[in-house]
């Protein structure tokens, strides 16, 4: 975060705490990698496809309790991703509640797309100058 401004209009810094690794280098990588390949290789890649970037992207459906039980049909959906995938630096979650005409998580893709696209203009990301190391197909 660069800065937080009071209500009386003063600007402050914001102190953060120290960055603590909980996950070694390695896996991190390997993480990346197969996240990215999934947005390479699932159903929905081309819809969350942003020319020149690399990406990684990771999706959830989820039943919804009412009144102790689950309701029939219907459905939390998430795709959360990150770019560029060679080196992370921005996120974007999106969740629908109740999904209608695509009740799966590739639902979210359209919206993922728009956002990632937009935060990448936004920020001024360079586009990805490496290629993705392609892991066999899964599923």
């Amino acid at each position: 975060m660069e800065s937080c401004t009071k209500a009386d209009g003063t600007v402050v810094a914001p102190t953060e705490p120290k960055p603590t690794r909980v996950i070694s280098e390695k896996t991190s990588g390997q993480m990346r990698e197969i996240l990215e390949n999934v947005a390479l290789q699932a159903t929905y890649s081309s819809m969350i496809k942003i020319p020149g970037y690399r990406i990684g992207v990771k999706t959830g459906t989820g039943q919804i309790a009412e009144n102790g039980r689950y309701k029939s049909g219907v459905y939390y959906t998430t795709m959360i991703g990150f770019a560029p995938a060679d080196d992370p630096q921005y996120l974007v979650a999106i969740t629908l509640n109740e999904p209608t005409k695509v009740r799966s998580s590739s639902a979210n893709a359209p919206y993922f797309q728009k956002a990632m696209t937009q935060v990448l203009k936004t920020y001024r990301v360079m586009p990805s100058t490496t290629k993705p190391t392609m892991l066999p197909k899964f599923g």
